[in-house]
């Protein structure tokens, strides 16, 4: 029977490593957590999807395993016989001994070549029922085995483990808006399939203005292209997006487009540099160009925002300068880390 103290104190402490963790580390850290009262040798904790007889990795943390762990398991996936029995028992945690993971010659290569001979998995499906988060926590050969208590605790802790997750994605998500400064963006978390694990409601509108027919859960089809291109800014009739990665996940940050948005990087730069109070000959020197082309780039600038002196033309730059560089955004959002929250 679980001990009902200790899967408090372990729910309580999923609690407080979610506001505690960045996006990037709460996986680590819960599983460094759930190891004190279920130990384990190994796990591996993400997303996927059942395409066909197969399966779409969105996101996963390999705890403890090594770099071979996953080239390994996308050529042998088929075979995931453990993969393919947790996607049919969602919320019931299913016990692998070194037989069953052995009865299929690729899941039989896998454990073996990392040393698994045990496993505990469980699954748990995202609302769009399209994907499921799965955790599986292995234990080698040389290992005592999984006690039926140890499979009722993981089945009982997996809810709230998944459900710790998504506030970490929520409540860090206002940490980098924060960390940005700006009100006029909306925020969303998203893994590498485009599928969207967070969203602001504010992101949810911006979107529907570009896409009214858009789901609410996947990137449309050309955000989805954009996303996989590893390309940092994508600017649309309507909106904007910039990507920030984060691990295994990314941060998409949108906002309104403005007339600023249809400047050249150079324009841009010369913009900025001329708004900063710097002259015609600074900026020539510091481009490498004559003042005469800084001159010529300035007035294409005034035209393209219709404006008619410096302080107009500073005025929608700043209101196009919503995005940070990804560098600056995560070391802001790092710094908050080291705070205390209340």
């Amino acid at each position: 029977m679980v001990n009902l103290e200790t899967f408090s104190d372990a729910v309580l402490q999923f609690q407080a490593i979610a506001q505690e963790k960045a996006v990037d580390r709460f996986q680590e850290a819960a599983l460094d957590s759930l190891q004190k009262v279920l130990p384990f040798d190994r796990a591996w904790w993400g997303i996927m999807s059942a395409r066909g007889e197969s399966f779409d990795l969105h996101c996963s943390l390999p705890f403890g395993l090594a770099d071979t762990w996953l080239p390994m398991w996308e050529e042998l996936k088929r075979d995931d016989a453990v993969a393919q029995a947790v996607r049919s028992t969602p919320r019931q945690t299913a016990h692998f001994d070194a037989s069953q993971l052995s009865a299929v010659a690729g899941l039989r290569t896998l454990t073996r070549e990392h040393d698994i001979g045990e496993a505990l998995c469980t699954s748990i499906y995202l609302p769009s029922d399209r994907s499921f988060v799965f955790l599986s926590l292995y234990r080698s050969f040389r290992s005592p085995a999984f006690a039926p208590v140890e499979r009722e605790l993981n089945q009982y802790l997996m809810p709230h483990l998944c459900a710790s997750w998504t506030a970490n994605r929520q409540f860090q998500m206002e940490c980098m808006k924060a960390s940005a400064a700006q009100d006029g963006i909306a925020l969303a978390l998203v893994d590498r399939h485009g599928q969207v694990l967070n969203a602001e409601s504010g992101f949810v509108e911006r979107m529907r203005i570009e896409w009214p027919a858009g789901s609410n859960d996947v990137l449309p089809a050309r955000v989805a292209e954009w996303f996989r291109s590893g390309e940092e800014v994508l600017k649309l009739g309507t909106i904007v997006l910039h990507r920030y990665p984060l691990g295994e996940l990314a941060l998409i940050a949108v906002r309104a487009r403005t007339a600023a948005d249809s400047l050249s990087g150079r324009e841009r730069q010369i913009a900025r540099a001329f708004s900063r109070g710097e002259s015609y000959k600074e900026i020539a020197r510091t481009m490498e160009i004559s003042p005469a082309t800084v001159r010529h780039h300035l007035r294409a600038v005034y035209l393209k925002l219709e404006v008619g002196d410096k302080a107009e033309m500073t005025s929608l730059l700043h209101a196009s300068d919503f995005f940070l560089e990804s560098e600056e955004l995560l070391h802001r959002y790092r710094s908050l880390q080291h705070k205390p929250f209340f």
